[in-house]
């Protein structure tokens, strides 16, 4: 499979991963329940459960408190309400899953591909995070493996809530960034990382 003209991981679902869509923000700034949102007609959290499912056969949702009634159908779990900020969420997939890794992605980026996850997994190393930067660490769309969970997990416990400071504070060796030049190499923009903060995008 190609996208602009470049090779991209082929169309596979991986077994050793789980699907995690992070759903918990209060969507403050929106005005309404952005999972409910519909985008190019379908729901935004549809857009991103789908997307997840193409790449692995084991997709949950993960909120943080009430799920929508239109939502109760979907495999969901809910994250640690004593951890504040998406961490949370995190590990609450981390905590869930029997794979060695999570693939997460927050439910508001309509325009994250699933080309993109793809190219991600591909780019899998033996325990370590893998999350694209872009002109900062996009923490929340990364393969995260299970073994990182005590790490994390002991972050957030001591007061922790960034999960780009957790990822400065990371060494080297449990973590793999993927850098501008590496992206658009694969045939990627930067919009595929632009997230959906009022009704109307931008």
């Amino acid at each position: 499979m190609a996208r602009n003209g470049l090779a991209c991981a082929p169309a596979e679902k991986h077994a050793d991963i789980t699907g995690a869509l992070i759903c918990g923000g209060k969507s403050k700034r929106f005005g309404s329940d952005k999972r409910l949102y519909i985008f190019e007609g379908k729901r935004l959290f549809d857009l991103g459960f789908s997307k997840l499912g193409e790449v692995s056969d084991d997709v949950v949702a993960v909120f943080r408190e009430g799920i929508p009634a239109e939502l109760k159908n979907y495999p969901a779990i809910y994250d640690n309400s004593k951890i504040e900020g998406p961490i949370a969420g995190l590990l609450a997939a981390l905590a869930y899953t029997d794979r060695r890794y999570i693939l997460s992605m927050p439910c508001d980026l309509p325009y994250l591909s699933t080309y993109f996850l793809r190219f991600l997994c591909g780019l899998k190393e033996e325990e370590k995070i893998v999350i694209p930067r872009t002109r900062g660490l996009e923490p929340l769309i990364g393969l995260y493996p299970r073994s990182i969970f005590q790490r994390l997990s002991h972050y957030a416990q001591q007061g922790g809530r960034s999960l780009r400071q957790f990822m400065d504070e990371l060494a080297g060796d449990h973590k793999k960034l993927i850098r501008p030049a590496m992206w658009r190499k694969g045939g990627f923009s930067a919009s595929e990382f632009k997230n959906l903060n009022r009704p109307s995008p931008i």
